[in-house]
């Protein structure tokens, strides 16, 4: 009796096996239908294939004569192999994380609680994690993080253990981490689509068992991780003109800097430390000096980001901009998370870059002797207000180079027409140096003199992006 119930635990074993099998076969190929990636069940149906041919090297077949083969197949696996072979085998092949395993600790809805709590366990490193990894972890994730919606999601473990990180993403990714965190704990910003991601939490050494904290954060910058409206902690520098600030100060690396812009490196704590509050257009130099590796992240008036890790040497950040009017928040952070560091930060604002005369203009330079029609569409680019002088265009922003040269011989009537989905507005530079602005733009014939007359066409948003049309039609005054 005892016979027979192992073979039928070998016959059960081989038929989950083919099942399993054959259903990963099937899902590759709708994988490979939707240009998915495969190497993960690839190497699956690799495994599986492996371990039946153990079990069966010949096809295994229920028809009536070739029933005695069969017996013969598996009484020579059961003759090779004692009931403990059989459970080391399954201990190896569950030592590798199951995908579809239930979590330790349950589903975590991020939807509803965007900032885990801190959960509490011990890593155990039983088998291999794979995938590129390196260490190890258990069978069954940690938790499951579930979302409905995109969210860019910090996990990271505290400990004084050397740890690992491996999520699977709703998506099939992997992504993992070795000592990004404090110490040597694990930490990663991973973006994370609607679905359940797993995580497993391991050990860079197998076996060892060490207790840990388990934190998650996918409130992403505009909720909590990075206070935007926060008071400044060092107050704020009025930018006049032509001047130079210093601030000193003591900074923590609290948050990725990846949360505010994929890339940026380091970690700066949630409030600014100095606002920039910029009255007049002007270069500017902001320098971060410390003993210790700092990094910069600075929020335009727009909602953008720029950020900078050694571009000043010896490890501190540098960033040059050209300013516009309005409010600059700059963060100094570290670039090791957690750690503090006291730094001065100065900000050095020259004159603004006059523009290239040897730039040329993207529309090209045209020359309307004769009577001419033109017409140009293109799209407004650029963040640069196109005026430092005119009333109107003060508060129209578009590139430094002008976007059309306009040459005439004699004196002509010129009429631009300019149509556009979007508010768009029209600056025209004469030879004589004066300008004429349409923020709203009047198709009337206007006189203009003998010369090269400079064109931009600008948006009252930074960077609008909007199209348009311009056409120019000459006629002799």
């Amino acid at each position: 009796m005892a016979f027979r119930d192992e073979t039928e635990a070998l016959h059960a074993r081989i038929e989950a096996l083919e099942i399993e099998l054959s259903e990963a076969r099937e899902r590759v190929e709708e994988l490979e239908r939707e240009r998915a990636d495969v190497a993960p069940l690839q190497a699956r149906i690799a495994e599986l294939e492996e371990a039946l041919a153990k079990h069966a090297p010949a096809p295994r077949t229920t028809s009536r004569p070739n029933e005695q083969r069969t017996l013969r197949i598996v009484m020579g696996v059961v003759g090779a192999l004692t009931l403990g072979g059989i459970g080391a085998f399954l201990a190896l092949d569950d030592a590798r994380p199951i995908l579809d395993g239930d979590p330790m600790r349950g589903v975590v809805d991020l939807d509803a609680t965007p900032l885990m709590p801190p959960s509490r366990g011990q890593a155990d490193g039983d088998g291999e994690v794979g995938s590129g990894c390196p260490g190890y972890a258990p069978s069954n994730p940690y938790v499951v993080l579930r979302t409905t919606e995109p969210r860019r999601t910090r996990i990271w473990t505290e400990s004084s253990g050397d740890l690992v990180l491996y999520v699977r993403t709703a998506d099939g990714r992997v992504v993992c981490d070795d000592d990004s965190g404090d110490g040597m704990n694990a930490s990663l910003v991973a973006d994370l689509g609607p679905g359940d991601h797993r995580v497993w939490v391991g050990t860079y050494q197998s076996g060892a068992g060490i207790p840990f904290t388990l934190r998650v954060d996918a409130r992403g910058p505009e909720e909590a991780s990075l206070q935007l409206d926060a008071e400044p902690t060092l107050g704020t520098i009025r930018i006049e003109g032509v001047d130079r600030h210093v601030r000193d100060g003591r900074t923590s690396g609290d948050s990725p800097a990846m949360l505010a812009r994929p890339g940026c490196a380091g970690h700066v704590p949630t409030a600014p430390h100095v606002d920039l509050s910029v009255q007049e257009p002007g270069r500017a130099r902001i320098v971060g000096r410390s003993s210790d590796d700092l990094v910069l992240l600075v929020r335009r008036p727009d909602g953008s980001w720029i950020c900078d890790d050694d571009s000043a040497g010896s490890r501190d950040p540098m960033l040059v901009e050209d300013l516009e009017p309005g409010r600059y928040r700059v963060w100094v952070g570290t670039y090791v998370g957690g750690h503090t560091a006291d730094f001065q930060l100065s900000v050095e604002v020259d004159e603004p870059p006059p523009p290239d005369p040897n730039t040329p203009p993207r529309l090209g330079r045209w020359n309307l002797d004769g009577e001419s029609l033109l017409s140009f569409s293109e799209r407004v680019t650029g963040r640069t207000a196109v005026s430092g002088t005119h009333p109107e265009c003060r508060t129209l922003y578009g590139s430094v180079a002008p976007d059309l040269e306009l040459t005439l011989t004699d004196a002509r009537t010129v009429t631009l027409t300019l149509t556009s989905e979007e508010p768009v507005g029209l600056l025209v530079e004469h030879p004589d140096g004066t300008q004429t602005c349409q923020a709203t733009v009047r198709n009337q014939p206007e006189s203009w003199i003998a010369g090269t007359h400079r064109l931009w066409v600008a948006s009252p948003e930074p960077d609008a992006a909007s199209d348009f049309t311009l056409a120019v039609q000459t006629l002799p005054r």
